[in-house]
Formats: structure tokens, C-alpha cells, sequence
């Protein structure tokens, strides 16, 4: 269902480094490829950025039934439920 979306997604890089169409296939795709993941690691690269700054720095002490958020997990002892 998504296959057209993702083809129109490259395309548009491909536009992006080759617009007047002018190199070989091979090299437009490349390049095409290479500005692809370009735009894909500054994505996460500001996401990252944005947690960061917006998450508050918990301490080494912390226990984790004290992190907001934090999961046991299945089976491992509760460190809030004596032995």
C-alpha cells in the first residue's frame, strides 16, 4: 500500500541531485541514495537533539521503580516487594 509513497520519496531526491536529468541512471540513483540517508541521519540527528534537551538527567541511584515510565520486566524480582 505504501509502495507508490515510497517511489515518489526517491524520486523527489533524484530531482534533488540530477534536476535537469542530465546523468547517467546509475549515478542519479546513487547520488540520489547517498542524499536519501543525508536527509535521514539529520533527521535523527535533531530528534536526538530534541530528547535530549527535553528529557531531565536521572541519577545513577535512581532505582527503576523511580523512573517515570521504567517496566519490569516479566519474571524479574521487584525490587519494591521485599525477598
Amino acid at each position: 500500500m505504501t509502495g507508490a509513497a515510497h517511489k515518489g520519496f526517491r524520486a523527489k531526491f533524484e530531482r534533488e541531485v540530477d534536476p535537469d536529468g542530465t546523468l547517467p541512471p546509475a549515478e542519479r540513483a546513487a547520488r540520489a541514495e547517498r542524499a536519501r540517508r543525508a536527509h535521514m541521519l539529520t533527521l535523527a540527528a535533531k530528534s536526538a537533539a530534541v530528547r535530549r534537551k527535553g528529557k531531565p538527567a536521572l541519577k545513577a541511584t535512581t532505582p527503576a521503580f523511580e523512573v517515570p515510565g521504567a517496566v519490569l520486566r516479566e519474571g524479574a524480582p521487584d525490587a519494591r516487594r521485599p525477598a
